[in-house]
This record gives C-alpha cells, sequence and structure tokens, in this order.
C-alpha cells in the first residue's frame, strides 16, 4: 500500500474521532519493509492536548503483529504509567492501519537517527532517555499478567476504528 493510501485511511480515522476534519502531512518514514510500514505525520492544526505528530503502523507479512498494541491499552489502565506509552488513535480493519500519538522528541530527530551521528554525547543522552520509560514500563507492570489476561478478554480479536482505553 502506498504511503499516500495509509495517510489518507489515518485522516478518516481521526477525523471520526476529531471531526470536522483532521489533515495529516507525511513527515517521516520511520520503517518500510517486508515487515511493516511505519509512518511519521505531522498532524496540521491538531486540537489542544493532541500531538502535533501521530504514527501510522501497517503490518506487511504477519498482520497479528498489529495485536501487541494491546498491551498499550493495558498499560493505559495503570495511573502511574499514564504518559508512558501513546494513545491509540483507532484502527481500521480492512487496511489494517492502526493511528497513534507520537512521543517520540519534539525536535523530530529520530532515535535511529541520533545513534548513526558522530555525537557520542548525544546518543548516550538519547539512549537514557529512552531507556528510562522501558525501565518504568517494565516495574510498573510485573505482576500484572493476570490484570492484562482479563482486560484482553473483554476485547474482541479485532479492533476497529475507535478511540480505546
Amino acid at each position: 500500500m502506498e504511503h499516500e493510501a495509509i495517510v489518507i485511511v489515518a485522516e478518516t480515522i481521526l477525523s471520526a474521532l476529531f471531526p470536522p476534519v483532521v489533515h495529516l502531512q507525511l513527515c517521516d518514514v520511520v520503517q518500510d519493509n517486508a515487515v511493516s510500514t511505519i509512518l511519521r505525520c505531522v498532524w496540521l492544526a491538531p486540537q489542544p492536548d493532541h500531538p502535533n505528530t501521530v504514527i501510522l503502523k501497517r503490518p506487511n507479512r504477519y498482520v497479528e503483529v498489529i495485536f501487541h498494541e494491546w498491551a498499550l491499552a493495558f498499560v493505559r489502565t495503570r495511573r502511574s504509567l499514564h504518559g508512558l506509552v501513546p494513545q491509540v488513535y483507532g484502527y481500521d480493519e480492512p487496511t489494517k492501519i492502526l493511528v497513534m500519538e507520537d512521543l517520540g522528541p519534539s525536535d523530530g530527530q529520530l532515535l535511529r537517527h541520533i545513534l548513526m551521528a558522530s555525537e557520542m554525547a548525544r546518543a548516550v543522552d538519547a539512549l537514557v532517555a529512552f531507556q528510562r520509560p522501558v525501565g518504568l514500563l517494565h516495574a510498573g507492570t510485573i505482576g500484572q499478567h493476570a490484570a492484562y489476561a482479563r482486560l484482553r478478554a473483554h476485547y474482541p480479536n479485532t479492533i476497529h476504528s475507535r478511540q480505546m482505553i
């Protein structure tokens, strides 16, 4: 599926949640390979309290990988972990496109670009900044498998375009 078509589906998902019409502009192809396509888009004129960018994900090989995003819904139920995972805005079943909040850096610089550059101090700072939330997520979910299973049991096997938890 072409990037432009993915963006159009994402605009439709977001427009249903945040009328009247949402417009996105592609700003970065994070990943585009046989496994998945991940795009980062600027949300033109976002509503207050919404990020300036969103992430669009589409599996290209293993459709079931999209269901790993259920973990995000679970983590969002843990108050102590708010702000560590993105809000999932919606999912379009026919195209397998997931639209979510972008929690990336405000300067738009992706971690992989920072790590591939020649600034060692910036790379160290970026890795520490990335690993801190990962550690907090891990600590906040230890021993919570049963709670996750209970939450997951209440959802259908497919996610439809709608705001999740």
